[in-house]
């Protein structure tokens, strides 16, 4: 149960032994809609010494669904969905690539090698409105820079995506920029849909147990 998170990337969980213990949250932003004290949560446990926090928080359930808190995860869930064909089946499997540095100081998170390159970068999108997404849930100056590095992949020839991992499925709308969170990103959005970055959504959902990821319907 999820007592509080604050300090970003710490959360105060109480343990169905009735233990308290701190994790570390992954999640760099705010977590909108999906922190509330009093959560039933979902932890991963590592055996190493050299962690301060050997829990992580991953999941949170909000009365209604799991919600894939961990942004990290996203990318695992997308490799998944690529090599199994539900994302870009038509491109050849074995030419993909992950975090390859390209446009200056950045790395993509997947890379499809081939003469006409195509640029892939993951967002986890876990903030929602009456059913609507939106990203990012803070202000992400990170987020838009890549969005203008994949604009300028499109002008080098190549093709570029965002794939947004919908990590909660009661989100049965669209994903939209979060103007009113952030307006660059939704401005730098929007001019890559103007360049022709195009955009993907992977809506997926975590069974009842919250142990294994399943594509929405």
């Amino acid at each position: 149960t999820l007592i509080k998170r604050y300090k970003r990337f710490l959360a105060d969980i109480k343990l169905d032994s009735g233990e308290l213990i701190t994790a570390h949250c992954p999640n760099p932003g705010r977590m909108l809609t999906c922190s509330d004290p009093g959560s039933r949560v979902r932890l991963s446990l590592f055996e190493d010494a050299k962690r301060k926090y050997p829990y992580r928080l991953d999941l949170v359930h909000n009365g209604t669904c799991w919600i894939g808190v961990n942004p990290n995860l996203a990318n695992n869930i997308v490799a998944s969905a690529i090599h199994n064909g539900y994302l870009f089946p038509d491109l050849n499997k074995e030419k993909w690539l992950r975090e390859v540095p390209y446009a200056e100081s950045s790395r993509i998170d997947f890379l499809h090698d081939d003469k006409i390159k195509t640029y892939v970068e993951v967002k986890s999108v876990t903030y929602a409105v009456d059913g609507i997404g939106y990203f990012p849930d803070a202000i992400s100056k990170r987020a838009t820079e890549h969005l203008k590095a994949l604009q300028r992949m499109i002008h080098e020839g190549h093709q570029s995506h965002i794939v947004y991992c919908v990590q909660r499925p009661d989100i049965v709308g669209d994903v939209r920029p979060a103007v009113d969170i952030d307006p660059n990103y939704a401005s730098a959005f929007n001019q890559s849909l103007n360049e022709g970055v195009q955009v993907t959504t992977l809506p997926i959902q975590f069974d009842s147990e919250g142990r294994y990821v399943l594509l929405s319907k």
